[in-house]
């Protein structure tokens, strides 16, 4: 059964193992014991493991709340970047994430072709006494 409740400890643990990714130091700053390193260490992995659903909506969390920041630094590129390719960069990712980004089309040409011209290829590439075995309409000759 997951742990609906979280304790204070386990947001402080979550908070700090968001922030810095390291789960040891996170769990001795959130109050676990740190009596031992290998006894910390077990704790933290079992930490993560428990609260890793809580962890990832604290990331999402955290990744929402820096949207906004990272659009201004992006708008202030791609208007005042003294880098030309820069600005353009930076226009070009904001024109993307607006949802402007331009369709990949790919062109293809097929060339209708008969079943007679296939073969008059074939002969062409690989000569007339090959491409009549490849094409199963001459039997081969065994040499003993």
């Amino acid at each position: 059964m997951k742990h609906p409740l979280t304790t204070q400890k386990q947001k402080t643990f979550i908070q700090e193992y968001v922030s810095t990714g390291d789960g040891v130091e996170s769990a001795r700053r959130a109050g676990y014991s740190d009596r031992s390193l290998p006894s910390l260490r077990a704790e933290a992995s079992r930490l993560k493991r428990r609260l890793s659903s809580k962890i990832v909506d604290e990331i999402k969390l955290n990744i929402i709340n820096s949207t906004p920041r990272a659009l201004a630094i992006l708008q202030n590129l791609a208007m005042n970047a003294q880098s030309e390719s820069v600005r353009l960069k930076a226009c070009t990712d904001l024109l993307d994430r607006a949802g402007f980004k331009p369709v990949k089309r790919q062109e293809t040409h097929h060339v209708s072709r008969t079943v007679e011209e296939v073969e008059a290829e074939l002969m062409g590439l690989v000569g007339r006494e090959l491409g009549e075995l490849l094409l199963g309409k001459k039997k081969p000759t065994v040499v003993n």
